[in-house]
């Protein structure tokens, strides 16, 4: 009668759903994976943002008013702290306020390296 053959792969992936399900498991035991090997990476700490972003201004509407734009930040750093971050449309920003915290952003934190000067020769 009928020889009974076993189930190769190629047999197995010539189903379209057999291959995506294949496919959607082998994803989310990679993303699994993933996230358990890569967790004990170092996280930074994001600095505080003021709540109220909308989702295409971000907090842009915090912004307006009267008082000139270096006033409204320095009350959002009196706010918040002197170190914060706020949304211009889709991309962020880091206010850096006092000079100390300014000093540790920049000599103490410093990841990567300056960029070398533009030009050696100084224009007077």
């Amino acid at each position: 009668m009928w020889k009974q053959r076993s189930l190769t792969t190629m047999d197995l992936l010539s189903h379209p759903s057999l291959a995506i399900a294949l496919l959607l498991v082998s994803l989310f035991l990679y993303n699994r994976w993933r996230s358990r090997t890569h967790s004990h990476n170092i996280k930074f700490k994001s600095p505080p943002e003021p709540p109220g972003a909308w989702p295409v201004t971000g907090h842009l509407h915090l912004l307006r008013g009267q008082a000139p734009l270096a006033r409204t930040l320095g009350a959002m750093a009196d706010k918040y702290c002197p170190v914060f971050s706020f949304w211009l449309s889709v991309h962020p920003v880091v206010v850096v306020n006092n000079w100390e915290s300014f000093k540790e952003c920049f000599t103490t934190h410093e990841t990567k390296p300056s960029p070398p000067a533009l030009s050696p020769v100084h224009v007077s």
